[in-house]
């Protein structure tokens, strides 16, 4: 980190998947000394892995299906969210109520999207229906 002159720095997150070599100089008038480099790797944020899926995926109108996700962050993300929405009917939880769709004889769009600490995401869609 060319001209640095703080007691520390910040990697910058944009190298993601790339080894730095950092060296420290000090200077006292005329003197200098250099240390050693030492190499740093920045690792990529990668999305979450998302798995998502619905059983069964046709429902009766007024049934209700519990909508089965999980999703592994990556190494540097952290912990992360689930959260369901639906183009119609209702999501609580997990849980698709399709007593509220509007209309009996359309496909319903239900889409899970996970989230780490870090706010990368990746999301999965389901479109199923006829038989509401």
């Amino acid at each position: 980190m060319g001209g640095a002159t703080a007691s520390a720095f910040i990697v910058p997150t944009v190298l993601g998947g790339r080894t730095l070599a950092v060296a420290v100089r000090v200077a006292d008038g005329e003197a200098s000394v250099t240390s050693n480099a030492v190499s740093v790797t920045i690792k990529p944020l990668l999305p979450p892995v998302l798995r998502f899926t619905i059983s069964p995926s046709v429902i009766e109108y007024g049934q209700k299906v519990t909508l089965l996700a999980d999703a592994e962050p990556s190494e540097c993300g952290g912990r992360a969210t689930i959260r369901f929405s639906a183009s119609d009917g209702t999501i609580s939880g997990n849980i698709f109520d399709s007593s509220t769709v509007r209309s009996t004889e359309r496909s319903v769009r239900i889409t899970a999207n996970a989230t780490d600490q870090k706010n990368s995401a990746s999301s999965g869609k389901f479109v199923g229906g006829g038989a509401l």
